[in-house]
């Protein structure tokens, strides 16, 4: 892991954060509210362009005693303080909601993009067609490749694959797949982090 953030331009800190970044405090990033024994480590952090990269896995346990199980992902979370994102979150959708479409939480219609409605949900507060305006990059590289999930807050981007911790050969895609839609969400998919 040293080497591939040598090699990639990142500060690498391997053990667990002694003190969590603020991001993790932020309300509406769901993902850090989730189960107990939460943390981050083999982290990765770069900033460019106003913009603070965080790459880790993180880890949390859900349920309780004989019931409960650590889950482990890495996450990617692109930081801009001045940033004004919309706050959503998109996610797979689940067995139900592809068999009842009535069941569906946070259904956006996105005729332009069936691809991605067939295979995610969104859920925002936002007007739709404000939504549709911010995430319209988003969308079609979403819809390429299933299994995303990306939750926002004003300041914070957040990316991860329920497929759990990425393999160290698999990293530099995983961190290159994150900028791109971030990238997109910036309305240039050329951005350069």
């Amino acid at each position: 892991m040293a080497s591939f953030a040598n090699r990639m331009g990142f500060k690498f800190f391997p053990d667990e954060l002694a003190a969590p970044p603020a991001f993790m405090e932020d309300e509406n990033l769901a993902l850090f509210d989730k189960g107990l024994n939460r943390r981050a480590y083999n982290v990765l952090t770069d900033r460019a362009g106003g913009v603070e990269i965080h790459v880790f896995d993180y880890a949390y346990t859900a349920g309780e005693r004989k019931n409960s199980r650590e889950h482990r992902l890495t996450v990617a979370v692109f930081s801009a303080p001045d940033g004004a994102y919309p706050i959503f979150l998109i996610e797979p959708k689940g067995v139900f909601d592809k068999l009842d479409p009535f069941t569906e939480r946070g259904a956006v219609d996105l005729e332009e993009y069936p691809g991605f409605s067939k295979s995610y949900s969104i859920d925002s507060l936002q007007d739709v067609q404000s939504l549709k305006a911010a995430l319209h990059g988003v969308f079609g590289l979403l819809a390429l490749e299933a299994g995303w999930h990306m939750q926002s807050s004003r300041q914070n981007v957040l990316f991860f694959k329920n497929t759990g911790l990425v393999p160290i050969g698999e990293y530099e895609d995983f961190v290159r797949k994150c900028r791109s839609v971030f990238g997109a969400l910036n309305g240039n998919l050329t951005v350069r982090l």
